[in-house]
């Protein structure tokens, strides 16, 4: 699995801002800034529920699962994307 984020163009066009994965039980970010105030403060775990838990980079997959909630606005937003057995051995 990993997370790709997005923003849009002038034009109304997505354009790819970066992704997050799991590689060697770490979670990456191709731009690794994004992510910073995130391993600081946390996001909220919305995707089981617990709106009174907090997770980070360092929870792993449970943290790439919420990142689409985390970033939903029209600035930057997040999508899920589940991946087929080739390329998770390429992401290893």
């Amino acid at each position: 699995m990993k997370v790709i984020l997005y923003s849009f163009t002038d034009d109304g066009k997505r354009r790819k801002v970066a992704e997050v994965f799991m590689k060697e039980d770490q979670t990456v970010c191709t731009k690794p800034n994004l992510l910073k105030d995130d391993e600081r403060y946390g996001i909220v775990n919305v995707a089981e529920g617990k709106l009174k838990e907090l997770v980070y980079p360092k929870d792993g997959e449970v943290f790439l699962r919420n990142l689409p909630y985390h970033y939903k606005n029209p600035y930057l937003f997040a999508e899920l994307v589940e991946l087929d057995h080739k390329e998770k051995k390429q992401n290893c």
